[in-house]
């Protein structure tokens, strides 16, 4: 390794001015900042995974309850009775629900389906009732419990038959 002198004279002082003549790094330097990102990355990627999973939960809750809510509404200023249908399945973990006869609103042409096991979900319907239906005042007509699963992770879903409320936990 040659040394090269930093300041302008022929004659380099024996101070800390003198410096090797390469620049970058060193193998070692490669190898140590590698072992941290490799450290590093085994710990974000538990706890993203998790995190997602949490996240994923919380959306299909969210949907699940904003529709119960819109089909409360939609009895009641329709003032006919309405019918929510779930269909969850263990063999192939696929699971959805939908409104009996009622269009889908960003297609006109098509039942509006809820499919949870599809993205951006990614979750199951675990325990639902294989019909809900409300009444022309927008109560349902029975208390109905809906759970919501990920990974190890679930949810729960109540809504009370006598005055409609929604209880999540």
């Amino acid at each position: 390794m040659r040394w090269r002198c930093v300041s302008h004279s022929d004659r380099c002082p024996t101070d800390v001015s003198r410096r090797p003549d390469y620049a970058g790094l060193t193998l070692l330097d490669m190898v140590i900042a590698m072992l941290v990102a490799a450290i590093l990355a085994a710990v974000a990627v538990p706890k993203f995974g998790a995190a997602l999973q949490s996240y994923r939960l919380e959306l299909g809750m969210q949907r699940l309850v904003a529709d119960l809510k819109y089909a409360e509404t939609l009895a009641r200023t329709r003032s006919t009775p309405l019918r929510l249908i779930f269909v969850t399945r263990s063999t192939d973990s696929s699971s959805y629900y939908e409104f009996d006869q009622i269009p889908d609103p960003d297609h006109p042409d098509r039942v509006y389906r809820v499919v949870l096991s599809d993205e951006p979900y990614g979750i199951r319907l675990q325990q639902a009732p294989a019909e809900l239906d409300f009444s022309i005042e927008g109560t349902p007509t029975e208390t109905a419990s809906f759970v919501l699963e990920v990974a190890n992770r679930t949810r729960t879903v109540v809504i009370e038959s006598s005055s409609g409320q929604i209880h999540e936990s």
